[in-house]
């Protein structure tokens, strides 16, 4: 039984429009028999309870530790979606002498009712790794590993106490080849620290005397005359005839050329070589780098180097430009392989094989992708790559293999063929530490032909005592004879859709991307006990109208005579919550009124983020819809919460389809020449105000105030990063074509029938404590739909119902309060996905000025 991704790509991500988030079982495990694979390695995305992988053996016992407080009574485990019976306390589980079908999803629901994040235990029989037992560490787990010489011997950062004993700081130290630690190998502070290990034991150093012995003694180099001798060394690589290419950072000042201008400074990236004997090689010349910095130089198999380093223009582009280039023996640039200018992709970084492919990764913000080119920088096979989380580090093998760690199940390391293939036979675990904690590894390499070196956080290794470090024979680490049982192979991904956003009513396929000669059992299940589809035990599962209640967590058990596998769930969450689609207020204006105001909130997922909205004054416009007494022409001043100016429109342009925002946000067209107002602006977080102005001949009439927000802004994980949250309208309201009208859009983005819960308010004497000189006295505040059916009125707040709710929603969304016995008017309603009119008029016939309000309540 060996780890591998015979199960991989379970689903299929579909981001693009989808308001829901699924996780992916993107690199995962099965049972696999031929040639012998179990494995528990999966990811799940954008997950608020990201799934902890564990296994245990048969008959073998496991402790599922949330690290919540153990006092607190109410406790509920649930197994499998179901509450587990005398396990209400504590937050730990214990399960003791454990059987196949105790694999599953056990998860913790906490006593205010919120769930901890799943557990999926698999139980199988997994092997131990091959350890090499002559080598027996004891480091601290919190060190990384430098590079190892010829002999076997490993140069690691290690935390060290002070020369007073009160604080860490990491420093070189050597692990002997049967792993001591080399007490007599003192690294000195003025070195700094070490840049490369050459392959007789001595080390380059950052400063001087940059370079050590192999016992840690100085063998100062002096620096070649390119350098400068006052700036430290960042990088260092050996060529196969012994000499040393060093490279440098340094800061160059630029002299003023005339009187106006003041001196400048760049950072240059410099490289010299010193032959074996340390003496300066002058035969190698190369061009310094500014605006950039180099990350990765090594000799190349084929003579010269590989260099891999970055370029910006900052006034061209925000975006570096990162290339990996050849360089000849001179030091020359001889071309550039790779070059890579996209914001998608943070960094690049590889390594060359004996043959002279060249393996890249590119870093992308949630994973990194690994693919070989040919030795000229062409990509040997589009259709080949490895795709790994991005915390998951990797190595070259000598043999041009890959090795990885996986960040899921963190006590195993897992190996790929040249072609990014599994390697079914390869299999290094650290099944020994209790479980779901296997030994957490963070870090590795290969150590001459036939060892790797693992460093990590376990106490020992397959039952040998190992602190912090252990070393791996390959050639032990291979198994020939494959445990029996039914073959499972990969299959091509499987994807939930073929097309467009997931959606109230679609038809969901989750398939298990396997294909097995044997015996294999199938289980769906229900993590949070949601309903699922009636074929749960097919290797394919079909959600023929998937609804509401198919929403939470689904799992799957595969299990053959192997044991069984619990893989991480598919989640499906609505991540994009019921919106205010768009906001407008119909009023009447005319020069002896108070300017008309519009206010509205925009809340963002981080304050940085920013949302483009579409205003807009209609006037001419709306005698197309039987208006008569129109705002002959209306402009429209939009300002920040400060009072500032930042946008103004009168006359609005007309704009191919493909470029209007109206069209965009499907607002009906303006008429052509119109004297209507329109305003597209870019905003952050927080509150603005529309102020509603008349043309130069000061007309009266009514004029349509309109927000929409144009794009919703998805996020990586497929969140909504923005949304309208409350609309304000201060304006006269009087009887009859005067009525101040109000309109709201509520949009369900998913068509699951949810509605939004909403408090609108219509303050009429309450204006009076604010400055408002003509306030309505008696506001009605009536409520219809979009069929013109009365849903809801009100003219005192206080003898509503529902007075407490809306005394303590006006206080959360930060409205102002109402005396208990004023003639204010406000209302709390759940409505369901539609549009909506507000009207708001005097109960008596009167006239003055109100204020409408409109929230968004999350509940």
């Amino acid at each position: 039984m060996l780890l591998n991704e015979a199960f991989a790509d379970f689903i299929k991500r579909g981001r693009e429009d989808l308001g829901i988030v699924l996780a992916v079982f993107a690199a995962g495990a099965v049972l696999q028999a031929e040639p012998g694979v179990v494995g528990v390695a999966f990811t799940t995305v954008g997950s608020d309870h990201p799934v902890q992988l564990c296994y245990a053996p048969p008959n073998g016992d496991v402790t599922l530790t949330t690290g919540l407080p153990t006092n607190v009574p109410g406790y509920q485990w649930y197994f499998n979606g179901r509450p587990m019976d005398s396990k209400t306390n504590p937050a730990s589980l214990q399960l003791s002498n454990l059987q196949p079908h105790q694999a599953g999803y056990y998860v913790l629901r906490e006593p205010g009712g919120e769930f901890h994040s799943p557990f999926a235990l698999s139980v199988l029989d997994l092997p131990t790794a091959h350890i090499d037992t002559t080598f027996t560490a004891d480091v601290d787990s919190r060190g990384w590993i430098i590079g190892s010489d010829q002999s076997g011997a490993i140069y690691m950062m290690l935390p060290t106490l002070n020369s007073a004993g009160t604080t860490y700081s990491d420093q070189p130290r050597r692990i002997r080849p049967d792993g001591t630690i080399d007490q007599s190998y003192i690294f000195p502070e003025s070195a700094g620290y070490i840049l490369t290990v050459l392959p007789d034991g001595s080390v380059i150093t950052s400063q001087s005397p940059y370079r050590l012995t192999p016992n840690g003694k100085p063998d100062p180099i002096t620096l070649p005359s390119s350098l400068h001798h006052d700036s430290p060394l960042r990088l260092a690589a050996q060529d196969a005839a012994g000499r040393v290419v060093l490279g440098q950072r340094v800061t160059i000042e630029t002299p003023s050329t005339t009187t106006m201008e003041t001196s400048s400074s760049e950072q240059h990236w410099l490289l010299a070589r010193i032959n074996a004997d340390g003496s300066e090689d002058t035969s190698f010349h190369f061009e310094p780098i500014h605006r950039g910095a180099i990350s990765q130089l090594v000799a190349s198999v084929s003579g010269g180097y590989l260099l891999g380093y970055y370029t910006y223009d900052v006034v061209a582009s925000p975006a570096r430009t990162r290339i990996i280039a050849r360089l000849g023996d001179d030091g020359s640039l001889l071309s550039k392989l790779i070059t890579v200018n996209s914001e998608n992709v943070r960094w690049l970084s590889f390594a060359e094989r004996h043959d002279g492919a060249i393996v890249v990764e590119r870093d992308y913000k949630y994973s990194k992708s690994l693919q070989t080119h040919q030795s000229n920088g062409e990509i040997e096979d589009p259709a080949k790559s490895l795709h790994l989380n991005l915390g998951v580090g990797w190595r070259l093998m000598p043999d041009g293999a890959l090795v990885h760690t996986n960040d899921n199940l963190p006590g195993f390391v897992r190996r790929s063929s040249t072609t990014f293939e599994a390697d079914p036979s390869f299999f290094i675990n650290n099944s020994h530490d209790q479980p779901p904690s296997p030994g957490l590894v963070t870090g590795f390499m290969p150590v001459g032909e036939h060892y790797l070196v693992v460093v990590g956080r376990f106490a020992d290794w397959a039952g040998h005592p190992t602190r912090g470090l252990a070393r791996i024979d390959l050639n032990r680490a291979h198994y020939d004879t494959p445990p029996p049982g039914g073959s499972i192979r990969r299959t091509q991904n499987g994807d939930i859709r073929d097309h467009g956003s997931l959606q109230g009513g679609d038809v969901v396929e989750l398939a298990a991307a396997i294909e097995s000669t044997g015996f294999m059992s199938f289980d769906w299940i229900p993590i949070f006990a949601q309903n699922l589809p009636s074929n749960p035990t097919l290797p394919r599962m079909v959600y023929v109208s998937f609804a509401a209640e198919h929403l939470g967590q689904v799992g799957l058990r595969i299990g053959n005579e192997l044991g069984v596998a619990a893989v991480a769930p598919v989640r499906f969450e609505l991540t994009e919550q019921v919106r205010l689609a768009n906001l407008s207020g119909r009023i009447w204006t005319e020069p002896s009124l108070e300017k008309s105001i519009l206010g509205f909130s925009l809340e963002t997922r981080w304050p940085e983020l920013t949302a483009p909205v579409l205003l807009r004054a209609v006037g001419p416009t709306l005698r197309r819809f039987g208006v008569s007494e129109f705002l002959p022409d209306p402009n429209l001043a939009l300002f920040d919460s400060a009072a500032n100016l930042i946008g103004t429109n009168d006359d609005w342009r007309a704009l191919p389809p493909d470029f209007d925002p109206a069209f965009k946000v499907g607002a009906f067209p303006l008429e052509s020449g119109s004297k209507d107002a329109s305003l597209t602006v870019v905003l952050g977080r927080g509150t603005a105000t529309v102020h509603l102005g008349d043309g130069p001949q000061d007309d009266r009439g009514i004029a349509l105030l309109e927000i929409y927000e144009i794009e919703n802004g998805f996020n990586d994980d497929g969140y909504a990063e923005n949304r309208l949250t409350n609309l304000s309208l201060r304006s006269f309201t009087g009887q009859g074509e005067q009525v101040l009208i109000g309109g709201l859009a509520i949009q369900d983005p998913h068509g699951f029938g949810r509605s939004a819960r909403v408090l609108i308010r219509a303050i009429g004497p309450s204006l009076s404590n604010h400055g408002v000189a003509n306030p309505l006295k008696n506001p009605l505040l009536n409520v219809f739909s979009a069929t013109g059916e009365l849903i809801a009125n009100n003219d005192r707040w206080g003898d509503a119902p529902e007075v407490e709710a809306i005394r303590i929603k006006s206080r959360e969304v930060g409205a102002f309060e109402l005396a208990p016995d004023s003639n204010d008017a406000a209302i709390l309603l759940s409505l369901p996905d539609g549009s909506y009119t507000l009207h708001v008029e005097g109960v008596d016939g009167e006239s003055g000025t109100a204020l409408l309000e409109v929230y968004l309540i999350d509940e």
